[in-house]
């Protein structure tokens, strides 16, 4: 049996939810999270909401059909103005997510190239990201460079 088709959106108050426990699926592949905690899962729904609601995070989501498969986010942070920064605005991306099933689809390609268009929205001047030798390639491909603990890309 096919796969349904992917379509992509950008995260509302109606994926706060998909984006917890997505999270929470991350954490528990990079961060030695526990399967049986759910503890998390408030934290996460409430500062979602907090952040989608005030502008302060933008994500993209991946659906196959109503089921969220993958997800990612931004936060901008803003800096006095500097040489390599000069309007002081950072987007850093967090939280590249892709269930084990729909991995290898370029499905991180599209959700991340989306949130490269958010950040120039945003206008800022560098995106920055902690990559996980899983990712690395993805990022490379679009021109971000080893630092020394994250990649980044000056826009």
């Amino acid at each position: 049996m096919s796969q349904p088709s992917v379509s992509y959106r950008r995260a509302d108050m109606r994926g706060v939810e998909a984006l917890a426990i997505l999270r929470r699926g991350f954490l528990l592949e990079v961060a030695d999270a526990r399967p049986d905690d759910t503890s998390i899962l408030p934290r996460l729904r409430n500062w979602f909401k907090d952040k989608l609601a005030n502008g302060d995070f933008s994500a993209i989501l991946a659906l196959a059909g109503d089921e969220v498969i993958a997800s990612s986010g931004l936060v901008v942070h803003e800096h006095p103005p500097g040489i390599m920064i000069p309007n002081g605005r950072e987007a850093y991306i967090m939280n590249m997510y892709t269930r084990p099933a729909w991995r290898g689809k370029g499905i991180a390609t599209v959700i991340f190239r989306k949130l490269l268009d958010i950040a120039r929205e945003k206008e800022c001047t560098r995106v920055a990201l902690h990559a996980l030798p899983l990712g690395r390639a993805i990022y490379e491909k679009e021109g971000f460079v080893a630092g020394n603990k994250e990649m980044r890309l000056d826009l």
